[in-house]
């Protein structure tokens, strides 16, 4: 038997060629067709039952409540429901509430209706109360008075049966007394030496009223003021629209505190408004003696 020798360096030779000859050659095109291959097998398309689309905040939010309360958008925002905010129409006039309870009778009624269809009609009303003077004057205005959707913005009354008078200064009080008596009229009460209550001497109806006022402010040489005497009583819960934001005075839960946590302001300005006899002192750092709310009062 022959033996053959080869030589190490051509084994390894022919090791190496047969090696290449199954290598694949890789280019950069065929590197990427293969790696977007590769992504479209792995992407999953989304289905309509997993991905609902958000269009804008709002619908987020909605998304996002849960228990179906608003959802503040600002943490200094204060969200008020509707049964705890302040009536802004629809509420009777004070006045009117008053007069409700002593209220005897109408004895007649005058309706004037605005030119401006922008501004209130007016009604004038002459009530028989049970008060210390039982006449008034009840001036309203609002919108469809005597209908079902009547709505009263303001309202005022006054005595119907006398005027107060500030007469010009130095005035003869005798020469005043004849012209008032060609009026109707007398002075009835003093109430300062150039203030009187000048009364009218039989009950009055609107017309009558307003035409005694009428003819006193004519005499200007004895009369400098004419003023009706306005029924006139405490302001219980103030109009102020910011009043809820103060829950130590009324507290509802409005901003988000436990109900009735409060001084009970508006139960004690039902007994008692306060008076200016009694002096109030407040140490503290400094007060703005100019604000709104204290100025009148400083």
């Amino acid at each position: 038997m022959k033996k053959y020798i080869v030589p190490l360096p051509l084994v390894f030779a022919t090791f190496f060629f047969v090696w290449k000859k199954q290598e694949v050659e890789i280019s950069p095109e065929t590197f990427q067709e293969e790696t977007a291959q590769l992504a479209e097998d792995q992407l999953v398309e989304p289905t309509s039952s997993t991905v609902k689309p958000i269009e804008n905040k709002e619908t987020e939010v909605a998304q996002l409540s849960t228990n179906d309360e608003p959802i503040a958008t600002n943490d200094s925002d204060i969200r008020i429901a509707p049964s705890q905010a302040p009536p802004v129409s629809f509420s009777k006039p004070r006045v009117l509430e008053i007069l409700d309870e002593v209220k005897i009778a109408t004895m007649e009624s005058v309706i004037k209706t605005a030119e401006d269809n922008q501004a209130l009609d007016t009604r004038i009303s002459l009530v028989k109360t049970s008060m210390k003077h039982p006449l008034m004057i009840l001036e309203e205005k609002g919108t469809e008075f005597g209908q079902a959707e009547e709505e009263v913005t303001i309202a005022n009354a006054h005595v119907a049966t006398h005027f107060m008078l500030q007469v010009v200064p130095g005035t003869n009080l005798v020469a005043l007394e004849e012209k008032l008596s060609t009026l109707g009229c007398n002075i009835a009460d003093k109430l300062t030496d150039e203030s009187f209550i000048v009364q009218i001497n039989q009950d009055p109806t609107i017309d009558e009223y307003y035409a005694v006022k009428e003819a006193l402010e004519g005499i200007q040489e004895y009369v400098d003021v004419v003023e009706p005497d306005y029924l006139v009583y405490a302001i219980k819960t103030p109009n102020d629209n910011r009043l809820l934001n103060l829950w130590g005075m009324h507290n509802s839960g409005q901003s988000g505190g436990t109900n009735d946590k409060d001084i009970d302001a508006p139960e004690a300005w039902d007994l008692q408004t306060g008076s200016k006899k009694v002096l109030v002192g407040v140490i503290d750092t400094g007060v703005d003696r100019n604000h709104e709310d204290l100025k009148a009062n400083m």
